[in-house]
């Protein structure tokens, strides 16, 4: 059992991780998942950076929508707080990447 450690630095809630971390940061979660293993995120409190990235990954494994990802990551920690920098960065991660 080994762990791998993925730092993204990213100033706190009025910062969103840039479009290259994200991308980065979905590539480390997707080769980490993707023999089952468990994938830990966070950030200081785990409202806003953690929360964007996570939404790209979801994006990104489930072809989902910005407003997908976010609705499932709400029901499971309803505290995310997405301001506009954030949502623009799911956006552009969706229309980027996914669409």
């Amino acid at each position: 059992m080994g762990v791998e450690h993925c730092q993204l630095s990213t100033k706190d809630i009025f910062e969103t991780p840039s479009h290259e971390k994200l991308i980065q940061g979905v590539s480390v979660m997707e080769a980490v998942s993707k023999d089952g293993n468990t994938v830990y995120v966070h950030c200081k409190a785990g409202r806003t950076r953690s929360a964007t990235l996570v939404g790209c990954y979801l994006m990104s494994k489930h072809n989902w929508t910005p407003e997908q990802a976010i609705e499932n990551i709400v029901s499971k920690r309803p505290h995310i707080w997405l301001r506009n920098q954030q949502l623009e960065s799911l956006k552009k991660y969706y229309d980027d990447i996914i669409h």
